[in-house]
């Protein structure tokens, strides 16, 4: 007789799990994976400048433990007084478990694959949890697709590792869950919920702080609508589970240690408005879903908040329907209307303190409070979708697994919930190409700079992949600059940091950047080839001939031509340049009126595009507009205000620290009828209390207006007096020699269409 072999419910189960996982990463390579065969290197997942933001994280801690070096804090970028990364998304344990492969293969290798194994992790987690609720595989896979491939994941695709490294958050739930059926002894559960809070803490605070408080909802939820046996083990569930918080706070010491007992964001980093979801968004989908590239959703899509990346709430009609079918069948039941109830509360929450449809704002919603929590006040709500899309998983595979309605109905709408979220199909779509010059590549910066050497690299900041070219290098210089979420305060105060990092309008550029580079020890600024020719007018007043080397520019400073600069203070730089621009406004608002008659349609695109702001006021090239967010009610672009007021006045104002914009205050105290600061405040004496930089405006009316922009003029024509810094604060022989006025990149739309923007954080 032929032999039957036995195979246990456990290997079932086992072999049964791995065969999930390895679905999932086919599913994750096909997606997205499919154009990086052979590449590995060539290109990355994700566009933008956030790639390389994590790629420097995973080649930091490399670097840094392979040096016995301080992995918190780094003086290889923001040098010389560096930067504490607990307070930038550092993914250390992402880093730790790759450093083999960064050392070997590089840091572009090891975030390729991360981001192709997160999708299928955080899926095969969630399959995990289903599958114990339901004890069903097939409605279990489904349930661990919709949250590993969500439109949620789909989104930081685009370059947010650690918002992709999720799969603990599925697992913290399945732990509670077999707390709560009594199949995990007490202790044991508090350690393993410590080890699983530990994971996702080094990956991203923040899903560990938006994990707990969607985690206290659920528990408050059942205690209140359960009552007996059930409400009793809910509550019993809280002292093992502060157990496990309490243990996962122990083992995290140090790097609370640098969390806290140094200077952090006291103020929210993002605006929680411009990163919330829309109401259109449940059922229309961005270019990130294959549907999303349909003409008419995507002219609805185009008009969210923020950006498409972070528009993360598209459930399609059919997973819908299946919540709805659910709640009608379900939802008196403890589980039901818990999975209900919580789906909503998270949605309602998603959208942030304002309801938008298709971006234009509507009521307030109760995402305000959140705006007043610590550490959540950093978290985008658009993000908490995270958790409707597991709360789904959940949903659905139960009802798959349960469900009376017909096998066939059950599969079809199924089918149609995996379609209506299938991902963008174009494999381009989700890559870009690594664009290191060669000089970081092959060692020839070794040949042109010292190690740790603080160099400025051009395009700076956000505005390009420096922090990923430092990485090819292994951390061989320091830069003066970075991109980590925030700029530290030592670099916020500079006029010129924010020129070059985010575009503003700078007078006297040239001077404000040999200050900036004395004062920061800078010797060498390297500048990126497809960008040179829109640096070289302001680089070409060092008075040094550059090396183009190796897809670079290289632009080294002689000491001597610095010396006059150091220890100018970036106060008295900011002061001279909000004088000298809130003075040139004053007077382009007065000759704008008295051309036109009227301030409508004066905006500083338009005042300058008419020659009323300097040309080399702009440095480098044009912001990308997608770097800019709507809101401000009159004009505020780049860090100035102008533009018609009511009764016919004019209002002007400049972005500053109080410190700084003090002497414009009192100088204009006696002239303007209003004055606003920080705005739309009136000027009290509790102004001073504003942070390091906030809104000045002032209110003329025309009289006001034309005596002030006299005075001016007369001013600026008397000899002793330059009209370009105001004030000297260089030595006579360094006072700038004229030059033609530098070719503009200017806008194309007529100032009548151009839409009220303010520049983002």
């Amino acid at each position: 007789m032929p032999t039957v072999s036995y195979v246990s419910p456990q290997t079932r189960n086992i072999l049964a799990s791995l065969a999930s996982l390895l679905i999932y990463l086919a599913l994750s390579v096909l997606f997205f994976g499919r154009s990086l065969a052979g590449h590995l290197s060539n290109f990355h997942v994700g566009t933008g400048t956030d790639p390389s933001v994590m790629m420097w994280m995973l080649a930091w801690w490399s670097h840094a433990i392979g040096r016995r070096l301080n992995v918190f804090v780094t003086h290889a970028i923001w040098a010389p007084s560096g930067f504490n990364l607990a307070w930038a998304t550092c993914i250390p344990l992402a880093a730790w478990v790759s450093i083999p492969l960064t050392r070997i293969f590089g840091p572009v290798v090891s975030y390729n694959l991360l981001c192709l194994i997160a999708p299928a992790l955080a899926s095969w987690t969630a399959f995990i949890l289903c599958r114990y609720v339901t004890k069903s595989f097939w409605p279990s896979l489904l349930g661990g697709y919709i949250f590993g491939f969500s439109s949620y994941m789909l989104g930081q695709m685009f370059g947010n590792l650690a918002h992709l490294l999720v799969f603990p958050v599925p697992l913290v739930v399945y732990l509670v869950v077999r707390k709560l059926a009594g199949e995990i002894r007490t202790a044991s559960f508090a350690m393993l919920l410590a080890l699983v809070l530990v994971a996702q803490f080094l990956l991203t605070i923040e899903i560990v702080a938006t994990m707990t408080m969607f985690g206290a909802m659920a528990i408050a939820l059942g205690i209140s609508f359960t009552s007996g046996d059930l409400r009793s083990r809910l509550l019993r569930l809280i002292a093992p589970i502060l157990a496990g918080y309490a243990i996962a706070v122990v083992l995290l010491s140090p790097y609370l240690y640098y969390l806290f007992a140094f200077s952090f964001p006291h103020q929210p980093m993002w605006s929680l408005s411009a990163f919330s979801g829309d109401l259109l968004n449940f059922v229309i989908p961005t270019r990130l879903n294959v549907l999303g590239r349909v003409g008419a959703f995507e002219s609805i899509s185009n008009r969210f908040l923020g950006n498409a990346y972070e528009a993360g709430g598209y459930l399609g009609l059919p997973l819908v329907l299946i919540a709805a079918i659910f709640a009608r069948y379900h939802w008196r039941e403890p589980l039901g209307k818990l999975l209900i109830d919580s789906l909503v509360i998270i949605c309602v929450l998603s959208m942030g303190p304002l309801l938008h449809l298709a971006g234009k704002p509507g009521i307030g919603l109760p995402g305000k409070l959140l705006a007043r929590l610590p550490i959540l006040d950093n978290a985008l709500p658009a993000r908490f979708m995270l958790y409707s899309f597991l709360d789904l998983a959940i949903l659905i595979s139960i009802w798959l697994a349960t469900s009376s309605t017909k096998s066939a109905s059950k599969y079809a709408i199924s089918v149609l919930a995996v379609l209506f979220l299938t991902p963008n199909l174009s494999a381009g779509f989700w890559i870009a190409p690594v664009d290191t010059p060669v000089f970081f590549l092959d060692g020839t910066y070794k040949n042109y700079l010292a190690p740790d050497q603080t160099v400025v690299v051009l395009p700076y900041g956000f505005r390009g992949n420096s922090l990923l070219w430092q990485a090819e290098t292994d951390m061989y210089f320091r830069m003066a600059g970075g991109y980590t979420g925030i700029v530290p305060p030592e670099f916020e105060c500079w006029p010129i940091v924010d020129a070059i990092y985010a575009g503003v309008y700078l007078p006297d550029a040239d001077l404000q950047l040999k200050a900036f580079l004395a004062n920061h020890d800078v010797s060498a600024v390297l500048v990126s080839d497809p960008e040179e020719d829109a640096w070289r007018p302001l680089l070409s007043t060092f008075g040094v001939t550059p090396v183009d080397v190796g897809g670079v520019s290289l632009y080294k400073i002689p000491p001597l031509l610095l010396a006059a600069y150091k220890g100018q203070t970036p106060l008295d730089l900011e002061r001279q340049a909000d004088s000298t621009r809130f003075d040139t406004l004053v007077v382009a608002a007065n000759k704008y009126l008295e051309r036109t008659g009227a301030l409508a349609g004066l905006t500083p695109p338009v005042a300058y595009r008419l020659g009323l702001l300097p040309a080399d006021w702009l440095v480098g090239p044009p912001v990308p507009p997608y770097y800019f967010s709507q809101g401000s009610e009159l004009r505020l672009d780049k860090g100035l205000w102008i533009g018609p007021w009511t009764n016919g006045e004019a209002s002007v104002g400049v972005e500053g620290s109080y410190d700084a914009i003090r002497p414009l205050i009192d100088k204009y105290r006696g002239s303007a009828s209003q004055i606003f600061f920080p705005y739309p405040e009136q000027l009290s004496g509790t102004s001073e209390k504003a942070g390091r930089s906030a809104l000045l405006v002032m209110v003329f009316d025309r009289v006001q207006l034309s005596r002030a922009a006299a005075r001016i003029e007369a001013l600026s024509s008397r000899p002793a007096f330059d009209p370009r810094l105001g004030r000297s604060l260089l030595p006579e022989h360094d006072r700038p020699t004229p030059r033609p006025p530098r070719i503009a990149t200017t806008p194309s739309t007529p100032p009548d269409a151009i839409t009220h923007s303010s520049l983002s954080t």
